[in-house]
């Protein structure tokens, strides 16, 4: 909890969960991207990457995981659509 309220603030992320190699993860950002600006958001600050492997022997990039994140905010002017 915060100590002054005016200072609080909720961060909203839109995501996007990528399987695959890691040559195709620009798709998984570009979805992400699109469904923001398709519902009344832009991004807030940089995106980040959350990568989870199945297994650290025999990792392939073919068999990664990886969970594409864009901090954003509501686009002024518009009203964004309800979170699903």
């Amino acid at each position: 909890m915060c100590g002054k309220p005016h200072l609080c603030c909720t961060v909203i992320r839109a995501w996007c969960g990528h399987s695959g190699s890691f040559s195709r993860l620009g798709l998984a950002h570009a979805a992400v991207l699109d469904w923001i600006r398709e519902n009344g958001y832009e991004p807030d600050a940089p995106p980040f990457e959350l990568y989870a492997t199945p297994s650290p022997s025999g990792f392939h990039s073919s068999h990664a995981v990886t969970t594409v994140f864009y901090p954003v905010r509501i686009k002024y002017g518009s009203a964004p659509m309800q979170a699903y």
